[in-house]
């Protein structure tokens, strides 16, 4: 009798952990894949800021530098920021060297827009060899960081 009766146990207690582990296991795949398209996500809206950020520059020096007329609006540079201190700390060390070399970028602007305003509309680029390329170096850096990453994390 028991021998016929174990098999048939221990199919039924295998039927219930299946029917009881293997919808909280789905729940944990689910939610990995949730999680990890999140990040995805904000990944993407990191790498986003760096470009917006790169675009409002090239508007600033535009109003500042030669007088276009336009809104200035908010910098994008702390959407950057923040996105890579919560999500991709890792980041924040080439994010920090490029805040400073385009705050000596901004200032060459508002220099140049001050010449400009005092030579009665005379604009001249001195200095913006000096300040733009190491801007550009940096940005350049920050953006093949976050290429290797996005090769090595989401591919």
């Amino acid at each position: 009798m028991w021998g016929t009766l174990v098999p048939v146990l221990i199919g039924g207690l295998l039927t219930l952990a299946g029917g009881f582990f293997g919808p909280l296991f789905l729940q944990e795949r689910k939610a990995e894949a949730e999680k990890k398209k999140h990040r995805a996500e904000k990944f993407e809206e990191l790498v986003t800021a760096v470009y917006e950020f790169d675009t409002w520059l090239d508007n600033l020096e535009s109003i500042r530098t030669h007088g276009k007329v336009g809104e200035i609006g908010i910098s994008p540079f702390a959407k950057l920021e923040a996105i890579s201190a919560v999500h991709f700390p890792m980041f924040m060390q080439k994010i920090e060297e490029l805040s400073l070399v385009a705050k000596n970028y901004q200032a060459w602007m508002a220099t140049a827009g001050y010449n400009r305003v005092s030579s009665q509309g005379l604009v001249t680029n001195d200095g913006l060899i000096e300040v733009y390329e190491p801007y550009l170096g940096r940005r350049n850096e920050l953006l093949d960081e976050l290429r290797k990453y996005a090769v090595k994390i989401f591919r």
